[in-house]
């Protein structure tokens, strides 16, 4: 027995039939962060503001990190 907790690792690569829900899962708030992150490098903070509710702009740390 070990103190390690048991890790899992998913290749998204698979076509498995349960690896096509995670990747549908993970679709979403993979591509928000990708939004973000460009628009951040745009400078385009206001539209960014625009599109996003506060509870993403809390979670991304926007209004933190213009405060």
């Amino acid at each position: 027995m070990t103190n390690y907790q048991d890790r899992r690792f998913l290749l998204l690569l698979d076509s498995e039939k349960s690896i096509e829900l995670i990747r549908k899962i993970l679709k979403s708030p993979l591509g928000l962060a990708t939004d973000i992150i460009t628009k951040l490098f745009n400078n385009e903070l206001n539209s960014l503001k625009e599109d996003l509710d506060e509870i993403k702009m809390f979670a991304a740390g926007i209004n933190r990190a213009e405060g």
